[in-house]
């Protein structure tokens, strides 16, 4: 996984899998990189080639975690691949968090 900060905004990418084994250290290294007060979070789930229930929880609690350091601030998900598309819709996420096509 790669994480870039520029600016107010964080950008991931690389992330191979959001599971159990690692969905704690994707939590703790994002919000590691967090500005104080983030204005966007971009993150890239071109290459995700399995998310599961752990997976979704990280993703919402690292929505909470901006929240509340900027309640205005945006956390993108970008180009899913068609499985987590679907796990996406089915949990519901698509309506939490704005997804894009890369």
């Amino acid at each position: 996984m790669k994480i870039l900060q520029q600016g107010e905004t964080v950008n991931v990418s690389d992330v191979q899998q959001l599971a159990a084994g690692n969905a704690a250290d994707f939590q703790s290294l994002i919000r590691a990189a967090m500005p104080r007060r983030p204005n966007r979070i971009d993150i890239d789930l071109s290459q995700t080639e399995f998310l599961d229930c752990n997976g979704v929880g990280a993703l919402i609690a690292l929505l909470k975690s901006a929240r509340q350091r900027n309640a205005q601030v945006i956390v993108r998900l970008l180009g899913p691949t068609l499985s987590t598309q679907r796990l996406l819709r089915l949990t519901r996420l698509d309506s939490l968090f704005p997804i894009e096509a890369l």
